[in-house]
């Protein structure tokens, strides 16, 4: 795995269902695939997860929305704990994106 690239966990609570609508589509474009309905997951460099955050900070959120970025390093990914049958794209080293 490239040190620049990492695992990107993403969850969010949105109020309004248009601006909740316009977040999901914009993590897709971005290529992290959906978890559960307000988790998303991926595999970026650096410097898209920077560019992430900036246009997600752009939707002008209300007092009560909330996002959450994680990046996780390859190691401790590597040493998750999953319950149920995982992903496939998590079976490889990398997200297809």
């Amino acid at each position: 795995m490239s040190r620049s690239k990492r695992y990107l966990l993403v969850a969010y609570d949105i109020v309004d269902d248009n601006k909740r609508k316009m977040i999901s589509d914009e993590l897709k474009y971005y290529g992290l695939e959906r978890f559960q309905y307000s988790v998303f997951m991926g595999y970026l460099e650096k410097t898209e997860v920077g560019g992430l955050a900036s246009s997600l900070k752009k939707f002008n959120l209300d007092d009560e929305d909330k996002i959450y970025m994680f990046t996780i390093c390859s190691r401790c990914f590597e040493q998750k704990i999953m319950i149920g049958n995982e992903p496939s794209t998590l079976e490889k080293e990398h997200l297809i994106l």
